[in-house]
């Protein structure tokens, strides 16, 4: 392939880490369990106990600075 492609000048990337944003408090193993047992958790049991409202919040413009799940409820059992 010697096409040759561009991006846009208004690209911006965001690194992740396990589809976390990453950032530094991410990186040491000892300061990245305690935000997945303090923070990821909290988030993820309350998915779990309300999906439904996860999915109506991610779809409302105003709770978009929330901490929510985009799984639209479809991922509790896991």
């Amino acid at each position: 392939m010697n096409e040759k492609l561009y991006l846009k000048p208004n690209l911006v990337t965001e690194p992740l880490i396990d589809n976390w944003y990453a950032w530094s408090h991410l990186i040491s193993p000892a300061t990245a369990s305690l935000n997945i047992k303090n923070r990821h958790l909290s988030i993820l049991k309350s998915y779990v106990m309300a999906p439904q409202a996860h999915a109506a919040a991610v779809k409302n413009p105003k709770m978009l600075v929330g901490r929510l799940f985009d799984y639209d409820g479809g991922r509790v059992d896991e």
